[in-house]
């Protein structure tokens, strides 16, 4: 399932997309474990070309995920501090989030998905998953407190889809990270799939 075209010219808060189609397509046939060692990139060619038809499978496309970047103050024996993370606006996955310094104003003329986590939702996870991060470390003694919250940033980030055929007969979906290359996994591919269903719906809604 393909989202739908967006107007151009609107300006957001992203991470730079540093990965341009050329290195998407290159990246989604590269041999690894998630496709067979290249046996399914020399299956499917996959152009780089955003002219290909709609309809036309194999193909690629940039969109723009939604997510939070939060910083949190934190309270250790070494003082006060605070710490980034990112909550997906979409899954709620936290990580942390080295890459505040990079977000920035942009033109983003493709398709961007709209989040289904408000802020309060995201803080909720935010707060959750640094606690668990906390307390995973090693040692018991002194561990830091998460205190208030000092930044809400909501921001949209690249991500690369490959649609293509399953044994000439399913659709389905690969995803790349826009910022580093990298293959995403199972979790952040539904994830992106339930986004644009969800989105889909929501459209369709709205039009009805």
């Amino acid at each position: 399932m393909a989202p739908p075209q967006q107007e151009a010219g609107v300006t957001r808060l992203c991470l730079p997309a540093r990965i341009d189609a050329v290195m998407a397509a290159r990246a989604f046939t590269r041999p690894r474990w998630g496709n067979l060692f290249g046996l399914l990139g020399r299956n499917r060619a996959v152009s780089p070309n955003p002219d290909v038809s709609p309809g036309a499978l194999p193909r690629i496309e940039r969109i723009w995920t939604p997510a939070y970047a939060i910083k949190l103050a934190i309270a250790s024996r070494r003082g006060p501090g605070t710490v980034w993370v990112s909550v997906d606006g979409c899954s709620g996955t936290f990580a942390l989030f080295e890459r505040a310094g990079e977000l920035a104003e942009r033109d983003v003329s493709e398709y961007a998905l709209s989040p289904t986590l408000d802020e309060g939702t995201a803080v909720a996870a935010a707060r959750r998953g640094l606690l668990q991060y906390i307390l995973r470390r090693r040692g018991q003694g002194h561990k830091p407190v998460v205190e208030a919250v000092e930044t809400i940033l909501p921001y949209h980030a690249p991500v690369w889809v490959l649609y293509y055929r399953r044994f000439r007969r399913f659709i389905d979906l690969a995803v790349v990270d826009g910022y580093t290359g990298s293959p995403m996994g199972a979790r952040a591919k539904q994830a992106v799939l339930n986004a644009i269903i969800a989105d889909h719906k929501q459209r369709r809604a709205s039009t009805d």
